[in-house]
């Protein structure tokens, strides 16, 4: 059988995301590259599915800070993100990461640990952990984005976000 040809994907970047930190994917076989444009919500999505998936992007520094001073700001961004059927929570960094602590921060692992199973059940985001490595983050990132173009495109994933054969 031979193998489909989905296109190109494009995927988009908040405007928002800092210059200089963040995923940068070049063009390649499957993926026109990157496109900078302001998302309503999340730092990542893909062009003409940007209503369905969200992704957010999170070091274990800026996880920390989102989980505790920026809790309220974070919060209400996940409370935008139930609007998206797909949602994504990408940490560069291990769970061997989280517990061990964040410097100077009297927060506990365990802090940390039971915020993320609450994002998780309360709003129904997908929490992956890649590593440190920005490049090992982005490469799964790309995959991820890859795979969820072809199942849009085969309509695996219907536009309300479903799954529509559960099969």
């Amino acid at each position: 059988m031979a193998k489909k040809d989905y296109g190109k994907f494009t995927i988009l970047r908040d405007s928002r995301e800092k210059d200089g930190s963040g995923w940068k994917f070049r063009a390649s076989a499957n993926c026109e590259g990157v496109e900078v444009k302001k998302l309503d919500t999340g730092d990542y999505s893909l062009k003409g599915y940007e209503t369905l998936i969200m992704i957010e992007r999170k070091t274990i520094g800026d996880l920390w800070g989102t989980l505790t001073f920026g809790r309220e700001r974070f919060m209400k961004e996940m409370d935008r993100a139930l609007e998206y059927p797909i949602r994504y929570i990408i940490i560069e960094g291990t769970l061997k990461d989280i517990d061990g602590g964040f410097r100077y921060s009297k927060v506990t692992p365990e802090f940390i640990h039971a915020s993320l199973i609450s994002l998780q059940v309360k709003y129904g985001a997908h929490v992956m952990f890649t590593d440190k490595r920005t490049d090992i983050a982005q490469t799964y990132v790309r995959n991820l984005l890859a795979k969820l173009f072809q199942y849009c495109e085969d309509g695996v994933i219907s536009k309300d976000g479903r799954p529509a054969n559960p099969k």
